[in-house]
Formats: C-alpha cells, sequence, structure tokens
C-alpha cells in the first residue's frame, strides 16, 4: 500500500490486521507500527537513506542534492526524515530543492522537476539522489529532464528504478519484477494467516527474501566521467549502453 497509505490506515485505528507492503519502512512508520501489534510491514528497512550510504565507497561525495515535494505529508513516502537524518550523521551536505510533483497537473510536476534539475546543477554538487517524485519524470524524456546534471559531471542515482537507468540516469538498486515482490508478500501473508496475524513473525525476520538488483548506464558512465572499479563492475546485473530517452 505505501507509506502514506499505510500511515492512514494505521491512524484510523481499525482494530482489524492491517499488513503494509511496498513501504521505504521510514523511521516514522516503524515508531507507528511498535505501538499497534496489529500491523505488520512486509518489506525490509531498506530506503533511499541506505543507497546514500551504498554509493558512499563509489563516489565519496561531500554534498549531494535532494528532491523534496512542497507538500511535506509525502515525506513519509520519499524518506525525507530518514535522509535528513543520516546526512547529519555522516557530515554529508545535501542541497535540497522543493517541488510541486505529487500533483494532477503532469505539465507543471514535470515543469517542477526540471527547474529543480537546473538548480540542483547549478549548486556545485557531486550527486543527485532521485526519489519518487509523483508525475515530475517523463521516462521518455528522461535523459534531457536530468541532461543539465551530466552536462556538469553530476552522477544521478535513481531510488529503486530499473526503468529510469534503462532511460538514462546513471545507475540504481531495485527490486528485479512486481512477480518477485508479490510473491515474496504472499508467502508472508500465508504465515501470518496461519499465525493468528502474529506480526512478531514478520518483525523477527531478519533478512529479506527478495533479492536486489544492480543497474548501471555506461553511456552515462561515460558523459559524468565516471569509470567504476572492477569489483564495482561484478556486481552489476544490468547493464545499459544506450538510453531510451529520446
Amino acid at each position: 500500500m505505501g507509506d502514506l497509505t499505510s500511515k492512514y490506515l494505521i491512524e484510523e485505528k481499525l482494530n482489524i490486521p492491517i499488513i503494509c507492503f511496498d513501504t521505504n519502512s521510514t523511521k516514522t512508520l516503524k515508531e507507528m507500527v511498535r505501538k499497534n501489534r496489529l500491523v505488520s510491514i512486509l518489506d525490509d528497512s531498506r530506503n533511499i537513506k541506505d543507497d546514500i550510504g551504498l554509493f558512499y565507497r563509489m563516489f565519496s561525495y561531500s554534498n549531494i542534492g535532494y528532491l523534496r515535494d512542497k507538500n511535506h505529508e509525502f515525506d513519509i513516502y520519499t524518506a525525507y526524515d530518514d535522509v535528513m537524518n543520516y546526512t547529519k550523521e555522516k557530515n554529508i551536505s545535501i542541497k535540497v530543492c522543493e517541488g510541486d510533483f505529487f500533483i494532477p497537473d503532469v505539465e507543471k510536476s514535470r515543469s517542477e522537476f526540471s527547474r529543480c534539475v537546473t538548480e540542483l546543477a547549478d549548486s556545485n554538487i557531486s550527486a543527485v539522489f532521485i526519489p519518487e517524485v509523483g508525475n515530475g519524470i517523463d521516462i521518455k524524456q528522461l535523459y534531457t529532464q536530468i541532461r543539465p546534471l551530466l552536462s556538469k559531471k553530476v552522477a544521478t542515482i535513481s531510488y529503486d528504478s530499473k526503468e529510469q537507468v534503462a532511460a538514462g540516469s546513471l545507475l540504481s538498486v531495485y527490486d528485479p519484477d512486481e512477480f518477485t515482490r508479490a510473491s515474496y508478500a504472499a508467502d508472508l501473508i500465508g504465515e501470518l494467516i496461519f499465525n493468528a496475524f502474529d506480526s512478531s513473525i514478520v518483525m523477527n525476520r531478519k533478512e529479506l527474501s527478495v533479492p536486489l538488483f544492480f543497474g548501471v548506464n555506461l553511456k552515462t558512465a561515460s558523459l559524468v566521467q565516471w569509470r567504476p572499479e572492477f569489483d564495482v563492475l561484478v556486481a552489476v546485473d544490468d547493464v545499459f549502453h544506450t538510453t531510451n530517452s529520446k
């Protein structure tokens, strides 16, 4: 259901079992779940803050860019608080651009995304992390949308999106496909049903069953003059040599 939908349902105090799937497992959501034994989160603890840590060794960035919706209600959806706490803890400078992304007006949302891309490109940063941005991304034009960053040799790292890497973003770590995620969810839901919705079954799991894939776009890597080391290339599951954007 995602973080925001899960938050709304938990706050309703329905007094029935609630299963939260496809969440970013933010600290805020975990705190809410901890106070309600009828709620179970089926995802692992990974969100975009973990990607910031994961890719630090590759890029050694001291400053990064991030996008935030002007409606801060979506912060739980994009793990904003987790990101800010992590970068503060690791002493990583972060430039945040706010825009109207989660709005029905697609043209305005994409215009806002392009504005933020330009603003971040002019901010002397080394990498931009792209969270979910509603209607902001036109996947067929993504390469053109992020070109101001690429021309400044800024690495673009998308959260959980093979599609964006294929379209021109530099890299991403993502779930391989929806079928794998659905199968994982079905297994856990079955365990919950057969154990009277005891949420401790999920909470006590230490590892996520869904394998994560790592994708890199080498055309974009060439543009930003990033040469991945051999051990990075060995870990790559999907390599893209072109962009699917126009």
